[in-house]
């Protein structure tokens, strides 16, 4: 039987309801307190007082059904609980673990969808675990309870109870009707209250950063996790000691404490929180048990200085702000900020601190409460409650179950207790000072490095392949097959060649040659004697070429052709061809031994901004690297790979140490094979190209048929989008990460896909490190910065000794190496991998306002259509423009637009959409920006052909 006049629903269901409605699961949203009972009471006198309860208050009598006008339902007061009793019991005393059967059952309960159409949406259950222990679960969803309401309904129970039990008389209690927060939603627009309400939050709104998050990436909550945990003794007595002592409420000292943790764990010096409140301002809504809780921003600033009490001062000083302004919604200011946000979420981590007396309990007994359940949170939540006579504290993790796994929050738990430990005992230490690392783990994470025994150098490791594989074939060039023995008598009489011009070890060689059977020679030669191999790519511009041969002084330039560059001498010069190595004679004495300190090639940078820098890599770790990929590649002695990385990058020399020390073949592509697209397709189909190496912006200009099933490919020099692994999901993918300072290959990921973007395993005796930008090393589960240490970190920079200093810094576990700042920003995983997030100084600034490309450019890739993305600022006449570049088929620019509105502010919204057919490459692979067109004012034109067609490498 329903009531004649259905109750309007507050704002706050209403955001409740949609919420539900657009998860689509509404066991998320559900709260749950536990009453622990150590006595017996009386279950018929419980029951009663249940009952009453129901029968006084509205909100736990509601179902909802379709309303015929709106999307809004209408809420329905039923006369009585739908379908179960009031008090339900439960006797799992008789269980062989009757506490495991009982946290089990109420498990179960609070994953148990509630209809909102039938009911029931509030539920009270007893259960008995022993003969003197009971829980007494209240379990309600938030359409129609907030915390609030949960401690009105529970201490009316306890009330009603306790009287019945002492043979008091007990009335019903009189609430406002479920009407009155309707009410007071529909006074609040326009009111002077209001007004003022809303002026604070958009000026206090106006530079809010974007969201700090614990892990990487953002998924539809479907799924919650939950972590519960109760701390007491003597920690917890220190802690109430340094607030009182400071003039701090508990809550005050541990959302700070909080605050300290994410700092800490992300890195941000600017946090923004969610914290929920009760709203009740108003005095209407004192004493009504109904859903009107709300949700507040929250923004900190930590910096090197920051200690959590001088933090906890800055919480309580907002708080006493905030919480005269609390009435006015979260939503409503989310819509508010529209124009300026987008719909980038104010806040992605709920703290939510309470701290209450919770002292009475049911006659005779004793009781504590403890937390089950608290609501959603679509990333992480943290509850913290103060609430019982034995001074505990109850802890709970909520978070995204897309995002987080059980064993997350089980160490972030553990590290924030570890945290809270530290600060206890030392509240007045600088916030950067407290390590996050649980006892004995930093050890385990970062071990001292092992003394590393003498490795082996290139000219043995390839003696070996020689002896091994003398006749099968180990270069192909054109027409021109090259056994592994023929290489080696090449190789011998260059060899004898560069002895007879007295040229040492860490004396360098230029070699000024195109991918060709000539080039490999010199490699094999010069990495058997220990020489400094510069290669030099004949088609970069002159003025490069002759700046590199300037810094590296060459003992000898070896050339493929008659063309003359101003800068070689010519009694330097040696004219080498496969011809004339016929007329050079073999060495006859003994080769010195190889220095495995000594230089082994000097690659140089790109040089997009200055000149290039020369990067003085050794032949100590080339070696062991190499074989750590052909492992992780699988390669096997007569497989196919194409050597197509251009002369000059050191994936080059990573091709052609693969090849050579596995017994592969190299098949070397010439300039016109070499064009990306079906050119490239065809010479690795004509040559059955089992592995090669390319950069994901070459990767993009292929098609999936362009590439047989079982094409290993190895992708490095830049960050791959997961819609080009599943596009080419049918080859065998790994990502290969390292900068040239720390010998071409770092890490590797042998299991490339869009399920794990991580730069995978430390090579041979590489060390990863993050840190914090203190140089403090950081825990897995933590966001910093990658610091590269081992055998294969390069001596440094060619002649730049200040730049030298400043990237290759003393090693944090061995002060006689040195390691490299790579400024890439990771995010190292509970797991241990490892996941490139961008670099560090990537973050832009214009007209005042801080802005991410990599986060722009990540909200274009989610748009249909687009393949490839990138972002950058143009200076025209007016001044600096964000313009967006995007690669694929046909897009509607404005579709595009409207999407880029929708999830970014409006200050992050490229002014310029130009779309490109694909990207201009550098000749090494990468994305050349200087070759992008310039951006000319556009008219919204709406669907928009490719501007531009770049496909060809330029250099």
């Amino acid at each position: 039987m329903f009531e004649a006049s259905p109750p309007q629903i507050s704002t706050a269901q209403k955001e409740v309801y949609l919420a539900i409605q657009h998860s689509g699961v509404n066991r998320n949203y559900h709260l749950c307190d536990i009453l622990e009972i150590k006595g017996k009471p009386d279950i018929n006198l419980l029951r009663l007082a249940v009952q009453m309860v129901f029968t006084e208050t509205e909100a736990i009598r509601v179902c909802f059904q379709p309303s015929q006008q709106t999307a809004l339902p209408e809420q329905i007061v039923q006369s009585e609980p739908s379908g179960v009793e009031a008090l339900e019991y439960i006797d799992l005393s008789d269980r062989a673990d009757p506490k495991r059967a009982c946290q089990t059952y109420i498990q179960a309960q609070i994953e148990q969808e509630m209809n909102p159409e039938t009911g029931p949406l509030a539920r009270f259950i007893l259960i008995c675990t022993a003969p003197d222990l009971y829980d007494f679960v209240e379990l309600g969803s938030h359409l129609i309870i907030d915390e609030y309401t949960r401690r009105l309904i529970s201490g009316r129970i306890v009330t009603i109870y306790n009287a019945l039990y002492n043979g008091l008389p007990v009335k019903l209690a009189e609430y406002p009707p479920l009407e009155t927060a309707a009410q007071a939603d529909a006074d609040y627009p326009g009111s002077p209250e209001m007004l003022k309400d809303r002026r604070y939050w958009l000026d206090y709104c106006a530079h809010l950063p974007e969201p700090v998050q614990l892990v990487p990436g953002d998924a539809p909550l479907t799924r919650l996790l939950r972590l519960r945990r109760v701390i007491s003794g003597h920690l917890v007595t220190r802690l109430r000691t340094i607030a009182t002592r400071h003039s701090l409420s508990m809550p005050e000292l541990l959302m700070a404490a909080c605050a300290t943790y994410i700092y800490r764990t992300t890195g941000e010096p600017e946090l923004v929180f969610g914290m929920p409140v009760a709203a009740r301002q108003l005095k209407a809504l004192h004493h009504i048990p109904a859903m009107v809780a709300n949700i507040l921003p929250l923004h900190l600033f930590l910096n090197h200085e920051s200690t959590v009490l001088s933090v906890a001062v800055a919480v309580q000083r907002q708080l006493h702000s905030h919480l005269r302004h609390q009435t006015y919604r979260h939503a409503q200011l989310v819509q508010d900020l529209q124009e300026q946000r987008g719909n980038t979420p104010l806040f992605k981590i709920l703290l939510n601190v309470a701290g209450y007396d919770q002292t009475t309990g049911f006659s005779e007994t004793e009781t504590r409460l403890r937390n089950q359940a608290s609501g959603p949170a679509d990333h992480l939540g943290i509850d913290i409650f103060d609430r019982n006579t034995d001074g505990s504290l109850e802890f709970g993790f909520n978070a995204n179950g897309a995002l987080f796994t059980q064993e997350d929050l089980n160490l972030h738990f553990q590290r924030f207790l570890t945290l809270l430990t530290r600060l206890a005992d030392q509240p007045s230490m600088p916030v950067p000072s407290f390590s996050l690392f649980l006892d004995h783990e930093a050890e385990r994470v970062y071990p001292c490095p092992a003394t590393i025994a003498r490795l082996p150098v290139f000219r043995e490791s390839f003696q070996q392949s020689v002896n091994r594989y003398a006749g099968q074939t180990a270069i192909i060039c054109g027409e021109q097959h090259i056994s592994y023995q023929m290489l080696d008598d090449y190789a011998d009489r260059l060899t004898g060649y560069l002895l007879s011009k007295n040229i040492a070890q860490n004396q360098c060689v230029a070699v000024l040659a195109s991918r060709s059977l000539e080039s490999i020679i010199a490699m094999t030669a010069l990495f058997r004697l220990g020489i400094c191999y510069v290669p030099v790519d004949p088609e970069l511009p002159p003025e490069r070429i002759e700046y590199i041969l300037q810094d590296t002084d060459p003992a000898l330039f070896l050339i493929t052709d008659q063309t003359y560059y101003s800068c070689l001498l010519a009694d330097k010069q040696c004219y080498l061809s496969v011809a004339l190595l016929a007329h050079f004679t073999p060495p006859t004495q003994t080769l010195p031994a190889v220095d495995p300190f000594s230089l082994a090639y000097l690659i140089y940078t790109s040089g997009t901004t200055g000149q290039p820098k020369g990067i003085e890599v050794t032949h100590r770790n080339l070696v062991a690297i190499a074989r750590s990929m052909i492992a992780a590649a699988d390669i096997l002695p007569g497989q196919r790979l194409l050597q197509f990385i251009a002369p000059g990058f050191d994936m080059s020399v990573l091709e052609f140490m693969m090849a050579t020390l596995s017994g592969a073949t190299l098949v070397i592509a010439d300039k016109l094979s070499a064009t990306p697209g079906k050119p490239l397709a065809q010479l690795l189909r004509q040559q059955q190209v089992g592995l090669l190496v390319m950069t994901p912006s070459l990767l993009a200009c292929h098609q999936a048929e362009d590439f047989t099933p079982g094409t290993t490919i190895l992708l490095g020099g830049e960050p791959c989008t997961a819609t080009l692994l599943a596009r080419f999901s049918h080859c065998r993918l790994l990502n290969v990460y390292g900068p040239a300072e720390t010998s071409f290959s770092t890490s590797v990921n042998a299991d490339f896909h869009a399920g794990d973007l991580s730069i995978g395993v430390p090579t041979a005796n590489t060390r990863l490190y993050v840190v914090d930008p203190h140089q403090q090393l950081l825990p897995p589960g933590s966001w910093g910065e990658l610091m590269i240490g081992g055998a294969g970190v390069a001596r440094g920079y060619r002649n730049q000794p200040a730049l030298t200093e400043e990237y290759f810094v003393p090693d944090l576990l061995n002060e006689n190496e040195t390691m490299y700042k790579v400024g890439d920003r990771v995010y190292f995983a509970t797991d241990g991998k490892i996941y490139y997030q961008g670099r560090q100084d990537h973050q832009i600034t214009i007209r005042g306002l801080r802005i991410e490309p990599d986060k722009i450019k990540n909200v274009m890739l989610s748009f249909a259509g687009v393949e490839d993305a990138v972002v950058l600022v143009k200076e025209l006449r007016h001044g600096p423009v964000l313009t967006g570049y995007v690669a694929g088929q046909t897009i509607d620019t404005e579709d595009l637009r409207s999407w880029l509105s929708y999830h970014l502010p409006s200050y992050m919204v490229p002014a310029m959409i130009i779309p490109v057919q694909a990207f201009p490459l550098t000749i090494n692979g990468k994305l050349a920006v200087r070759e992008l067109p310039e951006p000319e004012p556009q008219k919204h034109s709406g669907q928009s052909k490719p501007a531009v067609m770049l496909t060809t490498p330029v250099s």
